[in-house]
């Protein structure tokens, strides 16, 4: 949804027939923001291993 997001906000800027300068600082800040969804889905995923080891060991540690 926020790759989309992004791709949507760059549009008007291409069609806009960007400077070069304009170019660098739009493009600029759309790979960062890009390299942060990486980041954000790389650290979730990693997460989402550690809290399902998490609710195993609390499951086996349970009494039924």
């Amino acid at each position: 949804m926020f790759l989309l997001a992004a791709a949507f906000n760059v549009m008007p800027a291409l069609i806009m027939e960007p400077t070069r300068a304009e170019l660098v600082f739009i493009g600029g800040a759309h790979a960062l923001f890009l390299v942060r969804l990486a980041s954000a889905h790389a650290a979730a995923s990693k997460q989402r291993t550690i809290d399902l080891e998490r609710f195993r060991q609390m499951k086996r540690a349970t009494p039924s």
